[in-house]
């Protein structure tokens, strides 16, 4: 009898385990994930894609049905192989869309954060150095000292690569930036003076 009962709760285990096997594979949904690199800023294309069988449960995903859809966005972020994408790792539009504009800045140690930046990141930029006003006379110029803050103007890592020749670790990173702010940041990184400040991604 002992074995018999054995053998029975034995059956009975096996077959709960397939139970809940099968009940999870009946949950597991087709989703869209990476297949290739697609840095941010960068159109995405058929071949970026997969589609991966993963479990509904509390997941932000993409429907495999969608495909089609994501096709032709832009990612919004670094995209790397096996990460199954969410809404907020794709824009609606083109980069730089109306309004805005992309500047290529270089960037020297010492003038941005010592960890790597990543597409996505938010970011201030900060004059760093401003030309002086010429004073109206030498009396004036003698009793008010140049003063005021520094330019700031708030922008969007779009991709980071190394400076080409460079052995100093310098990068030159493309940031998206409104129209408005591009001269000014163009004038300043022509003259070396632009330092990079990392902001916190939400807020």
């Amino acid at each position: 009898m002992g074995r018999l009962a054995f053998g029975l709760i034995l059956v009975l285990l096996c077959a709960g385990v397939l139970t809940v096997m099968f009940t999870r594979a009946q949950h597991r949904s087709a989703v869209l994930a990476v297949a290739r690199p697609v840095d941010a800023g960068q159109t995405i294309a058929d071949a970026d894609l997969r589609v991966a069988q993963v479990s509904a449960d509390g997941l932000i995903t993409i429907p495999a049905s969608q495909r089609g859809q994501v096709v032709g966005r832009v990612a919004a972020m670094d995209l790397r192989p096996g990460m199954n994408l969410t809404p907020d790792a794709l824009r609606g539009s083109a980069v730089p869309a109306t309004g805005q504009t992309v500047a290529g800045v270089l960037f020297k140690p010492g003038q941005l954060p010592g960890r790597a930046l990543h597409g996505g990141d938010r970011v201030e930029l900060v004059t760093t150095s401003t030309s002086q006003q010429p004073a109206e006379s030498a009396d004036a110029s003698s009793s008010s000292p140049a003063t005021g803050a520094p330019t700031t103007r708030r922008a969007q890592v779009v991709t980071v690569t190394s400076a080409a020749g460079s052995a100093d670790g310098s990068v030159v990173v493309d940031l998206l930036l409104d129209q408005a702010d591009g001269p000014g940041v163009a004038a300043d990184a022509a003259a070396g003076h632009l330092a990079l400040l990392l902001l916190p991604r939400s807020g």
